[in-house]
């Protein structure tokens, strides 16, 4: 644009001069529809392509018979006019709809123009022609049919007509409009099932709703019978049924009252208005039929009568004979309350045709002791809704007197061990009945424990069962000496301890005294002072076993035994039924961290072991222990029962070299000076166990935390630190006793 001061040629939408600064007036068109300023001769904007005012129309083809086109504008190219025969169309979905695109070339040269629809799905119109071809000036129309599927939602959906320049790409024009689907207030009804037929107090339909419209429907349900004999429930009453949607409602009627006699009939109607369209309710019927309830059912026992030393068990049937289910409740009585009643269980549901057995146990409160007694009793169901039409049954109990009698005997009567004595109790029961019989036992001087595994055992009708009985003297008798013990074992009856029976038995406890046969050896007795001295000097190893405290490594090979001759004497012992032994030796104490151990080469769960262990020094000088490793079934894996040199009894239990320690506590009378001893003794049968340290029980042992069989190793040093480099602990006659 030219100054008209300066003459400097701006650019053509400046307001002043980049020059001189003069505002630059502008002669020429402004458009009214968009604003934009035209040259003085121009007939149409260039912004929008309106007819500029005062501008003289250019020579067009006769206009369409048409209606004057709608025109909704957008700014785009100004060589394209594009002109709708409406910006707003209303249709039904499957309905069809049309509008016309007008299309004027306002370019110089001929040009072909595409026309698209923008916004809506491609399967609801159809343009027809795609492209037209105009020459300058010229307008052509093209035709869109618009067919909204059947499924489309009411609604406006907004979409665009878009003309593209093929000559020129970047010209196009844009005009929106808008196409309505116009709401279809549409559904249907069913009820399943449509007669239904009852005995109880309610019956259950559903109501099947189906919208194939396409607008969402808020329908409120209800339903009426002429009589108003019944009650409807909706759930819900009201519901929403979502366009192209289906949905049940579940629908419960109950009448109001039970027919007594004869079935009644209810014919309801069932009635879904639309929220907003009440015009377009629609209903549907159904019928109800309601039946009398009949409640009839059949009681029986049996065995009607029972006769038993004890509790009888009776069997109750009961049968539906009704058209409906039926719940009863069951009870028992007889006048004099003799007894009581379990049923299993004690309510009983039935459908209708049912039937069912239910066990019934009938126990006297008190057992006859010398006559029959009979209870007649009488069992009652009542059905829960109808206590009237209750039915009762008879029948009878004869509880005989409770016969008691049975047999105890003791096997062997007599037995001689060096300890503790095994023996097994007879029991045979000569009645009918069950009993159940606790056993005791106790000698005149109370000089033995006496252990029964169980001490109480239940035995039925003419069985026998064994009992194992462990004796054992609470004081071994001296050296050499023989002590019996007479016992007495005692079966009392649970229920009637008056008839209690008796066996007796005897255990003879011998300690065996050494016999010395005087060797002379008068060219000899160097010779065996030097081999003695030799072997108790030798670097002898032993079995290693892992305590807790600390880490002990693992085992070697076991010593031989350092027994200490006298020169004048051969020392001989008396054969005996030992497992193992006697054995005499020493225990050579080495600081290696390991346990010092005489293998007695077992295998055994039940045994009796026993020792005695002279002290290697007196406690004041240091610590000492020794004992028993039992039940050794791998290294790692035992029982130790151990005294120490401060008073002490311990008992642990390793097992994969995790050591637990389960019992311990004070020793009264343990010698603990220098070359004294003292005699440990362990008897072991199961879970239990029994520790003896000079003849006097120390404790009752659980053994349960290791039940399997091992070997018994003497021992000393378990405990880290009671041991003092190159002493040794000397221990005799250690023995052990394999316990069947």
């Amino acid at each position: 644009m030219l100054c008209p001061s300066c003459g400097h040629d701006n650019r053509a939408d400046a307001r002043f001069c980049e020059k001189c600064g003069q505002e630059l007036r502008v002669s020429g068109q402004t458009c009214t529809e968009c604003g934009t300023v035209n040259s003085p001769d121009a007939r149409f904007c260039v912004g929008c392509g309106s007819s500029l005012p005062g501008a003289e129309a250019p020579p067009v083809s006769p206009p369409p018979t048409t209606p004057e086109p709608v025109q909704r504008k957008i700014r785009t190219s100004a060589l394209i006019r594009v002109l709708l025969s409406q910006t707003d169309i209303l249709i039904e979905p499957s309905q069809r709809g049309e509008l016309s695109v007008t299309v004027q070339n306002l370019s110089e040269i001929v040009d072909q123009y595409l026309v698209e629809v923008e916004g809506l799905d491609t399967a609801w119109y159809t343009v027809s022609p795609p492209n037209v071809s105009l020459f300058p000036q010229d307008r052509g129309e093209v035709k869109v049919s618009f067919h909204p599927s059947p499924e489309a939602k009411a609604g406006r959906y907004d979409f665009s007509v878009r003309v593209t320049s093929r000559e020129n790409p970047i010209d196009w024009t844009r005009i929106r409009a808008t196409l309505e689907v116009l709401p279809v207030s549409f559904f249907e009804m069913t009820l399943s099932p449509q007669r239904s037929s009852i005995v109880g107090a309610e019956a259950a339909f559903q109501v099947q709703l189906n919208n194939p419209g396409n607008v969402d429907l808020a329908l409120s349900l209800s339903a009426t019978d002429p009589e108003e004999g019944c009650t409807y429930l909706f759930q819900p009453q009201r519901v929403t049924v979502q366009a192209g949607a289906n949905r049940e409602v579940p629908l419960t009627v109950r009448p109001k009252q039970r027919p007594s006699e004869e079935a009644r009939r209810y014919d309801f109607t069932v009635k879904a208005v639309p929220a907003d369209a009440p015009h377009k309710a629609r209903e549907v019927r159904g019928q109800l039929e309601c039946k009398p309830l009949v409640i009839s059912f059949e009681l029986a026992i049996w065995p009607q009568r029972q006769s038993i030393e004890g509790e009888g068990t009776f069997r109750v049937q009961l049968t539906n004979l009704g058209n409906a289910e039926i719940a009863l409740d069951l009870s028992a009585m007889d006048p004099e309350e003799g007894c009581t009643y379990l049923f299993d269980p004690h309510r009983v549901t039935l459908e209708a045709g049912g039937s069912k057995e239910v066990s019934l146990t009938v126990r006297p409160k008190e057992r006859p002791l010398e006559e029959a007694k009979r209870y007649d009793f009488r069992v009652r169901a009542v059905p829960a809704n109808a206590p009237h039409k209750a039915r009762e049954v008879l029948g009878q109990l004869e509880c005989k007197p409770l016969v008691i009698s049975f047999e105890v005997g003791i096997s062997p009567e007599r037995q001689s061990t060096g300890g503790r004595g095994t023996f097994r109790v007879q029991l045979t029961n000569l009645g009918e009945a069950e009993i159940a019989l606790d056993l005791s036992a106790m000698d005149p001087e109370e000089a033995c424990s006496y252990r029964f595994k169980p001490n109480r055992v239940t035995i039925g009708g003419s069985e026998s069962k064994k009992v194992v009985l462990v004796v054992t003297p609470r004081r071994r008798p001296p050296a050499g000496e023989t002590k019996g013990y007479d016992f007495t074992v005692k079966a009392t009856p649970a229920d009637a301890p008056h008839l209690a029976q008796t066996t007796t038995g005897r255990l003879d406890v011998l300690r065996r005294k050494r016999s010395r046969a005087l060797v002379a050896i008068a060219v000899g007795v160097p010779l065996l002072a030097l081999l003695a001295c030799a072997l108790c000097l030798w670097p002898w190893s032993g079995p290693a076993v892992y305590p807790s405290t600390p880490t002990r490594r693992p085992d070697r090979p076991t010593p031989t035994a350092t027994s200490t001759p006298t020169p004048t004497v051969v020392e001989v012992e008396e054969p005996a039924p030992y497992a193992f032994g006697p054995w005499s030796g020493s225990l050579r104490h080495e600081d290696d961290g390991l346990i010092e151990t005489y293998s007695a080469d077992v295998s055994l769960i039940d045994f009796y072991a026993a020792a005695t262990f002279y002290n290697p020094y007196s406690s004041a000088q240091g610590n000492w222990d020794y004992g028993f490793l039992c039940r050794y079934v791998r290294s790692g894996t035992f029982h130790a029962i151990r005294v120490e040199s401060d008073g002490t009894w311990l008992h642990s239990v390793t097992t994969g070299g995790d050591w637990t320690y389960l019992e311990n506590g004070d020793l009264d009378g343990l010698r603990t000076g220098a070359d004294q001893s003292n005699t440990v003794e362990i008897y072991l049968v199961g879970d239990d166990g029994e520790f003896y340290v000079n003849h006097e029980l120390v404790a009752v042992l659980d053994m349960s935390a290791l039940s399997e069989a091992g070997d018994v190793r003497a021992a000393t040093g378990i405990l880290d630190g009671n041991e003092i480099e190159g002493e040794a602990t000397r221990l005799e006659d250690f023995i052990v006793e394999a316990l069947d």
